[in-house]
C-alpha cells in the first residue's frame, strides 16, 4: 500500500489501536460532527479484520481518507479521549486515514449501485457536501448530474485545501469512485452565469442540492482595504492551486488569522517568501485553528505576533507598504512594514439567484422537514451555502443528511 512518510503503515495502525480503552460511554464519538462509530472500527482493526472496519467506518462517512486527514481531530475526536487527560490520546484521525487508503490499495469499496433508476437530480457544486450527497443518492439508484463552476471537481477539496495537508489523490479517488457510480461531472458551469436554478428545474430534474460553499471573502472593514498587495487568502489558496502564484519571493508577507485558513495560507506564502508573519488579535489558546496546524506552522518556522489587532493598510501609489496594529496588552499603535497582506478572516456565500430566500447572514434558508429544502419546492440546500464557513466533516455531514430528505422527498411524491 503506497502511504505518505506521516501516514502509519498496519503495524503501527494496529499498535495504536490497541491503546484504545474501548469505554462504555466513547466521548470520542460524542465529539465528532457526525457521531462515528470509532470504538468499532478501531476493535475491527485490532482484530485485524479490515473489511468490517471499513465497513463500519463508512457507515457516516463518504470521506474517511479525507476527513482522516484534515479534521480537527485535537478538538473533535482526539480532543474528547479519556486518555489525553493524562497521556497522549489515541491517533484516531491517523488511524481513519489509515483504514480508507487501505480500503482504496485493496479494492474493498464498494462500487455497485441499485439500478432502480428512481429519479433525477441535479447538484450544484462539487465540494465535499456535494460530493457526499452525490454518493448516497447514485448508490441508493438515483442518476446525478454535477454541476461545478471550475474545471476540476472537489471544490474547496481542489482549490482551498494545500496539498501539503492534503494530498489530492484521496480527492481524485472520491470524484473516481463517484464516476464509477455513473455520477455526471458538468465542469466549467457557474450557477448565476452559465446557468439559473429554473434551468435545472426546466431540465425535469426532480430535486436540486445546492452546495456551492461559501467563497465570498469577509471585508475586514479597516482603511485601504483595497491597496494593492491586500489578497484574502481564500483567493490566494485557490490561484494557487491553479499555480497562478499572487506573491513574489521578496514580499513581505502578513497574515491576519487564527484559523486552519490562515495556517494554510501561512506555510502556502512560506513556500515562496521566507518573510512571512502571522498577525492574530488573540492568543494561542483562542486561535480556531487546529493544535496540529499550528505546530505545523511553527515547524516551517513562521512567526506569530499575538494579541495585535489590524487598524489600517498603509500605502503610497496605491500600494501597500505596511499595517497599522494596536497591541492589545500594552495598547502601543504601530506599523509593520510589509508588501502584502492575506486576510484570513472569514467568508460568506455568494448567492446568483434572488428567488431563493436567505437569512440575515446571506445564507440560504432551509426547512427541518423535508429537512434541507429551500422556499423553493424541490429545491435543496447544504453545507456551506447554509451554515456559513464551517468544517469539511460538517458540510460532508450535510451531504448525507440531504440525501436521504431528497429520496424520501421524491418517493412521497410518487405516491401520491
Amino acid at each position: 500500500m503506497k502511504i505518505d512518510v506521516l501516514d502509519l503503515n498496519k503495524e503501527q495502525a494496529i499498535e495504536e489501536a490497541k491503546r484504545c480503552l474501548n469505554c462504555k460511554k466513547p466521548l470520542c464519538v460524542s465529539g465528532c460532527p457526525i457521531e462515528n462509530n470509532i470504538p468499532q472500527f478501531i476493535n475491527a482493526l485490532v482484530k485485524d479484520d479490515l473489511t468490517l472496519a471499513y465497513t463500519i467506518l463508512s457507515e457516516k462517512t463518504n470521506l474517511p481518507a479525507i476527513c482522516g486527514k484534515i479534521c480537527n481531530h485535537s478538538k473533535q475526536c482526539e480532543g474528547h479521549c479519556v486518555l489525553g487527560k493524562k497521556k497522549t490520546p489515541v491517533k484516531i484521525g491517523k488511524i481513519e486515514n489509515f483504514i480508507a487508503n487501505y480500503a482504496y490499495e485493496n479494492n474493498l469499496i464498494d462500487s455497485s449501485k441499485q439500478n432502480n433508476n428512481l429519479g433525477n437530480i441535479a447538484i450544484v457544486g462539487s465540494g465535499p457536501s456535494g460530493l457526499s450527497c452525490a454518493y448516497i443518492l447514485s448508490k441508493e439508484g438515483f442518476n446525478v448530474d454535477i454541476y461545478e463552476m471550475e474545471e476540476k471537481a472537489g471544490g474547496i477539496l481542489s482549490y482551498g485545501i494545500p496539498t501539503f495537508r492534503l494530498n489530492q489523490q484521496a480527492v481524485n479517488r472520491e470524484i473516481e469512485k463517484l464516476k464509477n457510480l455513473d455520477v455526471n461531472f458538468i465542469l466549467n458551469n457557474k450557477l448565476g452565469k452559465d446557468f439559473t436554478i429554473e434551468d435545472l428545474k426546466n431540465k425535469g430534474y426532480n430535486a436540486i442540492y445546492i452546495s456551492i460553499g461559501a467563497n465570498m471573502p469577509k471585508s475586514i472593514n479597516i482603511k485601504g482595504e483595497q491597496l494593492e498587495g491586500v489578497i484574502h487568502a481564500n483567493h490566494f489558496l485557490t490561484e494557487y492551486a491553479k499555480n497562478n502564484i499572487l506573491i513574489k519571493s521578496k514580499d513581505v508577507v502578513l497574515v491576519i488569522g487564527g484559523g486552519n485558513v490562515a495556517m494554510d495560507a501561512c506555510r502556502t506564502a512560506k513556500l515562496i517568501s521566507q518573510d512571512t508573519t502571522v498577525v492574530y488579535r488573540r492568543t494561542r489558546e483562542e486561535m480556531p485553528a487546529s493544535l496540529e496546524e499550528y505546530e505545523e506552522a511553527v515547524k516551517d518556522n513562521i512567526p506569530f505576533m499575538w494579541r495585535c489587532s489590524p487598524l489600517e493598510f498603509i500605502g503610497e501609489d496605491n500600494k501597500l507598504k505596511g499595517l497599522k496594529v494596536k497591541n492589545l496588552e500594552t495598547d502601543e499603535e504601530f506599523v509593520i512594514p510589509c508588501t502584502v497582506v492575506l486576510t484570513a478572516i472569514g467568508s460568506k456565500p455568494i448567492i446568483n439567484d434572488d428567488k431563493i430566500e436567505l437569512d440575515d447572514w446571506g445564507c440560504i434558508k432551509i426547512s427541518k422537514e423535508p429537512f434541507g429544502m429551500t422556499n423553493i419546492e424541490g429545491v435543496f440546500a447544504g453545507g456551506d451555502v447554509v451554515n456559513g464557513a464551517d468544517t469539511v466533516v460538517t458540510a460532508m455531514r450535510d451531504g448525507r443528511n440531504v440525501a436521504y430528505s431528497i429520496k424520501n422527498y421524491i418517493l412521497s411524491k410518487v405516491c401520491e
